[in-house]
């Protein structure tokens, strides 16, 4: 009954080799109570030691820079799948359920509203806005849908029969290809781009990302997500699939829900060529080495990830790019801003990228609940954290 036992996160994860074995002895008594002599001894054995890949200086910088935001933060190794830094905002003191003055405590972290057990980095749901753009450009580049060259243009809204789709700039960008698509986040060239692509295609190239699957991170109660298509719609909505949800698909709108350690793995795809990795915290266990190292190579065409990569680049280093505020001296940075329209308030706020551009060091997610513009504060405190990753040694 007085064993500790891990409930949650890593604890959980790895409760058998942190517990360790009880110790005891067997004794043989006489009926007044006395003992006669002892009859066997077992000795307890330790738990073993937990190794973990997070940086610990990097953890406690991300932390005090969210402050009272609410959100979510992954740093990663885009090659090894190490994660770096895993932060969820608000987080609770696991010490509340078993200190004297644990009522209060206990209270805030198992009624209040702001949900302070949901591990938003691993299970928090989210339409993930214009960061899935890049995954829509790879599919109609590697599909042979578009080509560099290609041109759409936008004039600030898009007309789909007797719909209006708009774009966030409403004066509109002009044309465009793809790169300068990325730059401005211009919704009314990926309204054109995602009905070329079709939501077979988009459906099947978010998988291949790892969308509506489990990163499979050694955590528990990691979310799935949600890759919506025709025939789910069908099932799950009992109505059909229609050109308009294709135009809010290609925008990360709609039915797409991801959590923020997909879109970490997603970015991180993008800029080590094209490999998802599997995401782990424990590299080893006492002195036994279990990374996981796991690595699938997606099958996308060299230059669909260079035409791609390109434009990211644009997003963070062209002086008009969405993502500039997340800019740090001496630092190339690739990077994708995200606006996500969400009906129970202000729009959710996405930043995710990697660096060095050529051949990225860390990755990352950045997302603010409520937070609005990607490119302003979410773009922002992603800047600060390359910047400090590099103070560090890591870039």
């Amino acid at each position: 009954m007085k064993d500790l036992i891990g409930k949650s996160g890593l604890e959980k994860s790895y409760d058998t080799y942190l517990r360790g074995e009880e110790g005891g002895m067997q004794l043989e008594i006489n009926n007044r109570g006395y003992l006669v002599r002892p009859l066997g001894k077992k000795e307890a054995v330790r738990g073993k030691d937990l190794y973990l890949t997070v940086d610990m200086r990097l953890q406690d910088f991300i932390e005090k820079l969210f402050g009272d935001r609410a959100g979510a933060c992954v740093v990663m190794n885009p090659y090894s799948g190490e994660v770096l830094a895993l932060v969820s905002r608000p987080d609770f003191d696991p010490d509340a359920f078993c200190a004297k003055d644990k009522k209060g405590r206990m209270d805030y972290a198992l009624t209040d509203s702001s949900r302070p057990m949901l591990d938003r980095a691993i299970a928090g749901l989210y339409p993930p806005g214009s960061v899935f753009k890049p995954v829509i450009a790879i599919a109609a580049l590697d599909k042979g849908k578009m080509n560099s060259s290609d041109r759409f243009s936008c004039a600030g809204k898009y007309v789909l029969g007797n719909a209006v789709f708009r774009c966030w700039d409403e004066d509109g960008h002009g044309s465009e290809n793809i790169e300068e698509g990325l730059k401005n986040s211009c919704n009314v060239f990926f309204y054109q781009v995602g009905r070329l692509v079709g939501v077979d295609d988009i459906a099947g190239y978010a998988s291949k990302f790892g969308f509506g699957s489990p990163t499979g991170i050694d955590l528990p109660d990691e979310s799935s997500g949600l890759v919506p298509n025709k025939l789910w719609k069908k099932i799950a909505r009992k109505e059909t699939w229609f050109e308009g949800d294709t135009v809010n698909y290609a925008i990360g709108q709609g039915y797409l829900l991801v959590t923020p350690i997909q879109v970490a793995r997603m970015i991180s795809a993008v800029g080590n060529g094209g490999n998802l990795v599997q995401p782990y915290l424990v590299k080893k266990i006492d002195n036994v080495e279990i990374s996981s190292g796991r690595v699938k190579h997606i099958g996308i065409s060299k230059e669909a990830l260079s035409i791609v990569k390109e434009g990211l680049r644009r997003v963070v280093e062209d002086e008009t790019g969405t993502g500039r505020r997340a800019r740090a001296e001496g630092l190339s940075i690739a990077g994708k801003t995200g606006t996500a329209q969400n009906p129970g308030g202000l729009s959710h706020a996405w930043f995710c990228g990697f660096s060095p551009f050529q051949e990225p060091k860390i990755s990352m997610v950045v997302f603010i609940e409520h937070g609005g513009k990607g490119g302003m504060e979410a773009s922002e405190l992603a800047g600060k954290i390359f910047k400090e990753a590099q103070n560090l040694g890591l870039l």
